[in-house]
């Protein structure tokens, strides 16, 4: 192994070290390349998030930046796995591709359009990890104000993101039920949309999450006989977001 190799490899261990003594400590691995995202959208990024276009101009732009980015992800067919676990045809769906990376993005710019066309200039969240990020990017190139709650306890590297989205960062004692309570009362009392799962804007986070399902039809022309995705434990928990 290369000395550049051996200077990686101390510094992962060190930031892993340190950030398990501080708490719990929740690493993934979601790579985004948001470079070429920007490059892509650039004009439309401009109409979305500046106030001075009219609003229909600022919602048609941004449905145009949703539907080239955001979703139609990969279905794979995987002949190797099928092999293996004696299936007849077993296919993968590659939520990576999304934007930042996670399905979360499905529900965050969903949310991020229903809060321009309501007239909201801000929204906040409660988050672990994958969920801010989505929404922090959404509310970026929507032109929004992005107020994220996170427990002091829990760390993860894509903090770094929601902040480069210019997310204003809120650590706050307890654990993710608790940052949930208080990103949703700041919304109820300062007149935030609340993008908050289990709350009043939970069935656009359901037709936005619908769409895989309508995705995989499409593509199979036919519903499966089974569909497995990963869960948590509660609807409520950091697994899920």
């Amino acid at each position: 192994m290369s000395n550049t190799q051996n200077d990686e490899t101390s510094s992962e261990n060190n930031l892993s070290n340190n950030m398990s003594r501080e708490g719990l400590t929740l690493l993934d691995g979601a790579t985004p390349d948001t470079l070429d995202l920007f490059e892509d959208i650039e004009k439309q990024k401009v109409i979305a998030a500046s106030p001075s276009y009219p609003l229909e101009e600022r919602l048609e732009a941004y449905e145009d930046i949703i539907e080239s980015q955001v979703g139609d992800t990969h279905l794979t067919r995987a002949r190797n796995i099928e092999r293996e676990v004696g299936l007849r045809q077993l296919y993968l769906k590659f939520e990576g591709s999304n934007p930042t990376g996670t399905q979360k993005d499905r529900i965050a710019f969903a949310q991020a359009m229903d809060a321009m066309r309501r007239g909201f200039d801000a929204i906040t969240v409660a988050t672990c990890g994958n969920y801010g990020v989505a929404v922090a990017l959404a509310c970026f190139l929507a032109g929004l104000k992005c107020f994220i709650y996170i427990p002091e306890n829990y760390h993860t590297k894509r903090i770094l993101e929601m902040q480069e989205f210019g997310a204003e960062i809120i650590r706050i004692p307890g654990d993710y039920e608790q940052a949930v309570k208080i990103s949703s009362l700041q919304a109820e009392e300062n007149g935030l949309y609340d993008a908050n799962p289990g709350g009043s804007n939970t069935a656009i986070q359901l037709r936005a999450y619908g769409e895989i399902a309508y995705e995989i039809y499409d593509e199979l022309r036919d519903a499966p006989a089974a569909v497995s995705v990963p869960v948590s434990q509660r609807y409520h928990s950091c697994g899920n977001l």
